[in-house]
């Protein structure tokens, strides 16, 4: 294209003249410029940069096996146009893979976010919870889950009477790993003032005999000035761990959370919904 007289290009334009156009030479021409193809008489020749002529394949490249690619990833990508983005397909899967960081030959399709979504709920402690969403293409959805419960420890107590000298086997009422349990046993009897008047107190303790997974067993042992001895037990079965929320379903609407386990509490929980084109 040949120009006449002095070129006034305004400073705000200079960047996008500068992408389009060269500036005009001593013969008054200007010269299409193109940052994504090298001119055939350049090929190869010194001037070149190593990086431009990186670039410049890569771009080829993305073309190339976007022309591969099913009609419907195509439409994908048409679909997911960004405002500042043009309407050539494959030009976008250029420059979003670029955003995403996908600057190898290997990049996928797939590899570029279309969407986020987010949701919070209370998830109960069994039944799950569903989380309604925009519609997504399940097949290229992928939820990450945040937060978590817990389980507490498992709290067992109860009372009871015992003969002097003698024991009884309590039902603890629940079935028990004794592994890690811890049992702690409350009964104390005072005898009063021993013979020979000498002023001294003493007393005695109920004591744990035995422990399964059912049951306990709790001794008295014999003293003579006294007949009964009232005791207290407590089983802390120390099972106490961190739980998670999982995905049970994912679908076009909907997400379906669950916990890993059943929690001692319901918790409040996060979804992240990610949707690749």
């Amino acid at each position: 294209m040949k120009i006449e007289g002095t070129q006034n290009i305004p400073s705000e334009l200079e960047i996008l003249y500068s992408a389009a156009l060269t500036k005009k030479g001593a013969n008054t021409y200007l010269k299409k410029r193109s940052p994504f193809r090298l001119p055939k008489m350049q090929a190869g020749q010194p001037g070149v940069t190593t990086n431009q002529q990186r670039w410049r394949d890569r771009f080829k490249d993305v073309a190339d096996r976007f022309k591969n690619e099913p009609q419907a990833t195509k439409a994908r990508w048409f679909n997911a146009l960004p405002v500042e983005l043009t309407d050539i397909g494959y030009y976008n899967f250029y420059v979003l893979s670029s955003y995403n960081f996908a600057l190898t030959k290997f990049l996928e399709v797939s590899g570029v976010i279309k969407s986020i979504q987010f949701a919070e709920d209370i998830i109960p402690v069994s039944g799950g919870k569903t989380f309604t969403i925009n519609a997504v293409d399940t097949t290229k959805t992928i939820v990450v889950p945040l937060g978590n419960s817990f389980l507490a420890d498992k709290i067992y107590r109860g009372q009871g009477t015992l003969e002097d000298g003698s024991e009884t086997t309590v039902s603890i009422g629940a079935t028990i790993d004794t592994n890690i349990a811890d049992v702690k046993i409350s009964g104390w009897r005072q005898k009063g003032i021993l013979a020979g008047g000498d002023g001294e107190i003493d007393g005695y303790n109920a004591i744990l005999a035995s422990l399964s997974d059912v049951n306990l067993v709790v001794k008295a042992p014999y003293v003579a000035e006294f007949t009964q001895l009232s005791y207290c037990w407590e089983i802390i079965e120390k099972k106490g761990r961190v739980v998670f929320p999982i995905v049970k379903e994912i679908n076009q609407t909907s997400i379906v959370i669950d916990w890993s386990e059943e929690p001692t509490y319901a918790n409040r929980v996060s979804i992240q919904v990610i949707e690749y084109i």
